[in-house]
C-alpha cells in the first residue's frame, strides 16, 4: 500500500510516516519498481500504537524500544511492563505537580480578588509577592558574591 493511502486511512501526514520510518519506529517499507514505498497492512496497527502512546506521554525515543523490531518481533513482557510502569510513575509525578500548581493558583486568585479597596494596587502587589516568597512559590535567585582576591 502506498504512503498516500496509509496517510489517508490513518489521518497521519505522509511526512510523519516517513519520519517514523527514518527514526526506526516503522520497519523500512519495501519499494515498488516505481520507487514508491509499499507498506504492509501491519503498518496501521503500528501507527495507531504510536499515536495512542504519544497521547499518553511517550516520546518517540521511548517508543522505539517498545515497538516490534526486525521480523515483527515484539519486545519482552518484562521490558514492556518496565516501560509502562516507568511512564505511569512519571505521569503520577506530573499529576502531583499539576495539583500543587492548581492549588497555588487558587490561592493566588483568592488573594488577588480579596484586595482591600483602600489599599493601593502597588502595595497589594508587593504584599502578594511577599506572601508568594514566604510560601516558597516565588523563588528569587540569589546573586553569588564574588570572592575578593587576596
Amino acid at each position: 500500500m502506498k504512503i498516500g493511502e496509509v496517510s489517508d486511512r490513518t489521518q497521519i501526514p505522509a511526512s510523519c510516516i516517513r519520519y517514523y520510518e527514518k527514526k526506526g519506529l516503522l520497519a523500512p517499507a519495501k519499494r515498488l519498481a516505481s520507487g514508491y514505498r509499499d507498506y504492509p497492512l501491519e503498518v496501521f496497527e503500528t501507527l495507531l500504537i504510536i499515536k495512542a502512546a504519544q497521547r499518553r506521554g511517550f516520546s518517540l525515543d521511548e517508543l522505539r524500544s517498545l515497538l516490534p523490531g526486525p521480523g515483527n518481533h515484539w519486545p519482552s513482557k518484562a521490558l514492556l511492563l518496565k516501560a509502562l510502569r516507568a511512564k505511569q510513575g512519571q505521569l503520577s509525578q506530573q499529576l502531583a505537580q499539576l495539583k500543587q500548581s492548581q492549588a497555588q493558583l487558587g490561592w493566588l486568585i483568592h488573594t488577588v480578588d480579596r484586595k482591600p479597596s483602600a489599599m493601593p494596587r502597588e502595595a497589594h502587589i508587593r504584599q502578594v509577592l511577599s506572601q508568594l516568597k514566604s510560601k516558597g512559590i516565588l523563588k528569587v535567585p540569589t546573586t553569588k558574591k564574588k570572592k575578593e582576591p587576596g
